[in-house]
């Protein structure tokens, strides 16, 4: 009898449990669906949503502005994008460090979307460092024209062909041409005061066969305006060429090169210093042109990118911390 009261209270007693057990389990069930639902927790996932930094977005065929800050004795600066690099020299020193500025872009016809960095490399004690910032490129829409040219502009005999091919290899070199730099001053000075023909990263028809993507703003000239130099640089690079005519090309340093085409005549000379507001030479309808403008073209580390946004002062920009 001893043997089975004994049984009955373990039995009993394992159902209290099984009974605490479910009451803890509902208690648990029904704080946790108040928390959910309660406007605290709904506070905190706002909260950490607004705290997450998506990454930046920035559209192919658009300049960038890189700005950043290092350390005074930060030495051998450089900007490395898109498999290109360029050395920087500081735009100014404060308290905290030098400051450092670099214009970048990307290029219709080399360029992918997608996720893309941006890396700052120097030396410091001897010791290299670096900076890394992620940014996502993505499409632009950009319009399309048609043109009709006479048939020897686009049917190019074997003389010409050989001409353009040694022409496209100086230009190449040219636009290649890297030395240390920093941002130039914005907004840049227009070349000519007309107004904008035909905007960058157009597709061109020519007589019904699409030739290529405009990697250029057109900007109205009359015959003999004045163009002026964009802003302070070099010459690099004159000529009178089977597309672009006479032209221009300076290098601004940082890797970042202007190009004035179709001029009627050039008055400055390679290896010339000038300054923003120059005047390079006058405009024309020189090589293949259906009229006289100025094709003003900016690129860096021979990617071209449009430069409305720099002559109306609307650049995108990225400061890194």
């Amino acid at each position: 009898m001893a043997a089975l009261n004994k049984m009955m209270r373990v039995r009993i007693e394992k159902m209290d449990l099984l009974n605490i057990l479910k009451r803890k389990k509902l208690f648990f069930s029904l704080f946790l669906a108040l928390l959910i639902f309660s406007p605290a927790y709904a506070e905190m996932e706002n909260q950490e949503e607004e705290t997450a930094k998506p990454t930046a977005i920035f559209q192919i065929g658009q300049p960038i502005t890189v700005d950043f800050i290092l350390p005074k004795n930060a030495q051998s600066v450089r900007l490395r994008w898109q498999n290109h690099s360029a050395f920087l020299l500081p735009v100014n020193s404060t308290e905290d460090g030098n400051e450092y500025s670099s214009l970048i872009g990307t290029d219709l016809k080399n360029t992918k979307p997608g996720p893309q960095q941006i890396k700052i490399y120097w030396t410091e004690d001897d010791i290299v460092k670096t900076k890394e910032y992620e940014i996502e490129l993505a499409e632009k829409s950009y319009p399309s024209e048609k043109l009709t040219v006479s048939p020897t502009m686009t049917q190019l005999s074997k003389e010409a062909l050989e001409r353009v091919r040694k022409e496209t290899e100086l230009t190449k070199k040219a636009l290649t041409t890297v030395t240390p730099g920093k941002a130039p001053k914005l907004p840049l000075v227009r070349p000519v005061p007309g107004i904008y023909t035909s905007p960058y990263g157009k597709s061109r028809y020519f007589n019904g066969e699409l030739k290529g993507r405009h990697n250029g703003l057109d900007m109205r000239a009359a015959i003999g305006t004045p163009i002026k130099a964009a802003a302070d640089g070099t010459v690099v690079l004159t000529g009178d060429y089977w597309f672009a005519g006479k032209f221009v090309m300076l290098s601004h340093g940082a890797g970042l090169i202007s190009f004035y085409c179709h001029m009627s005549k050039i008055e400055v000379k390679e290896n010339q210093e000038v300054k923003a507001g120059t005047v390079l030479g006058l405009s024309g309808q020189t090589g293949r042109v259906t009229g006289p403008h100025l094709h003003f073209s900016l690129a860096w580390n021979g990617e071209y990118f449009d430069p409305a946004p720099l002559l109306e002062n609307k650049i995108e920009k990225i400061v890194l911390d």
